[in-house]
């Protein structure tokens, strides 16, 4: 017999299984219909599941479901107690790790020094409260799991099970090794209460809404720099024939700028920061679970025919990519949400922001949203402050590896981070 309160994860009649038997994975699935998409068929719902989890993010990457069941049953979909949604997704960390040395005996060894390099590190010298530091930096690529999903069935909720699930989730997490989870998240729509004992602490999230129905007005920028944003660039559509070439040239650009971050960090600490890296098959399953859902759930019978717009420089012996902004579409809040976004200037953001706006406008819909967007950059852009998030997964939780031993700071970079 289960307890009434299965509050500990060490409730020996209770055990987490990673679910591979079809039917238990079907009905993980239709419980959470009930909540996410009541008015979806069953076939619907279940086909837009397979086809978000059907995407091949690399070895060890993917999607997997755990379901907590009475010991022996992880076999049997009617004895699903709670279940959870988990990806694993290719992440980037750019790590700075500090140690004093000696002292330093002569102004020469004052000054900072480049001692050793390779390919993936840096040892550095430095002057801290008159000791010689040695600061390591490495760039490489770790596993990030996002727990996407937690859910208890309404028979079973208000017994501690989803709180048992994630006390066994989190020691799976800690301990895999093939790969290794370097950093987790956990999203919710609870309050941190409901995870705040568990290891995850909390993050802040912004976003930046730009209301279609109140016609919002965007602000004059300085003539200052103004032909960074039209006169030496043409607007493109993005459409997903153009998806790997963005995505290669933004990855190569977004391992320059993490390796910046570190070089430029202050030394003597141990600092991380860390950003999961845009990849093209996630971005076209997405487009492929959107469009489905548009026409089976959402009944909207209107083709996807560019998913954002690139500025392109009119020189033609410039190469780069200069500024895109890839958005997806969410009718059932009326809003287009900024997935990846990369640009220069304040008026390059702009232009890219107006482009997004005549979309949700092409499609009656009511907003755009835009997550983690730099506070000074949106205000200067638009006009508009970020505020705390109010939608989607209200609350962001964060857990690193153990052995981390310092501060993390996370590189933003749009919805692409929180899951999308």
């Amino acid at each position: 017999m289960i307890s009434s309160r299965a509050n500990t994860a060490t409730v020996p009649e209770l055990e987490l299984v990673l679910a591979s038997d079809p039917d238990v994975i079907k009905q993980v699935w239709i419980n959470n219909k009930v909540h996410f998409a009541p008015y979806a068929s069953d076939e619907a719902w279940l086909e837009k599941s397979r086809i978000r989890t059907n995407v091949d993010l690399g070895p060890g990457m993917g999607h997997s479901i755990w379901v907590l069941v009475p010991r022996g049953k992880g076999n049997d979909p009617t004895s699903i107690l709670s279940a959870a949604h988990i990806i694993l997704r290719p992440g980037l960390i750019s790590k700075i790790t500090s140690k004093a040395t000696s002292e330093l005996p002569t102004n020469k060894e004052l000054n900072a020094q480049e001692l050793k390099h390779s390919n993936t590190q840096h040892i550095l010298a430095s002057q801290q409260n008159g000791h010689l530091t040695e600061s390591t930096h490495e760039l490489k690529e770790i596993a990030v799991a996002y727990v996407l999903l937690v859910f208890t069935p309404i028979e079973h909720r208000s017994r501690g099970f989803a709180n048992a699930m994630l006390r066994m989730v989190m020691d799976k997490l800690k301990h895999q090794t093939d790969p290794v989870v370097d950093l987790s998240y956990l999203f919710s729509a609870i309050e941190p209460t409901f995870y705040a004992n568990l290891g995850w602490q909390m993050m802040r999230s912004r976003e930046l809404v730009l209301d279609q129905l109140k016609s919002h007005v965007f602000p004059d920028l300085p003539l200052v720099d103004a032909s960074a944003a039209g006169a030496k660039y043409r607007i493109n559509n993005v459409t997903e024939s153009d998806l790997r070439e963005i995505v290669n040239e933004d990855v190569e650009l977004l391992r320059s700028e993490m390796a910046k971050c570190t070089l430029e960090a202050p030394r003597g600490q141990n600092l991380h920061f860390v950003t999961i890296l845009p990849h093209e098959e996630a971005f076209r399953t997405h487009f492929e679970m959107t469009r489905y859902s548009n026409l089976h759930i959402d009944h909207i019978n209107r083709p996807i025919t560019r998913i954002g717009v690139r500025l392109v420089s009119i020189d033609e012996h410039y190469k780069g990519l200069d500024a895109f902004v890839i958005w997806t579409y969410i009718p059932s809040s009326s809003r287009i949400c900024i997935l990846r976004l990369r640009y220069q200037t304040v008026h390059q953001l702009q232009c890219l922001l107006r482009e997004a706006m005549k979309e949700a406008q092409e499609w009656g819909f009511s907003m755009v949203s835009v997550w983690d967007l730099n506070d000074k950059d949106a205000l200067a852009a638009t006009g508009m402050f970020n505020r705390d998030r109010t939608s989607w997964w209200l609350c962001v939780a964060q857990m690193e590896h153990e052995n981390f031993g310092g501060s993390i700071t996370m590189v933003a970079n749009g919805a692409y981070t929180w899951g999308l």
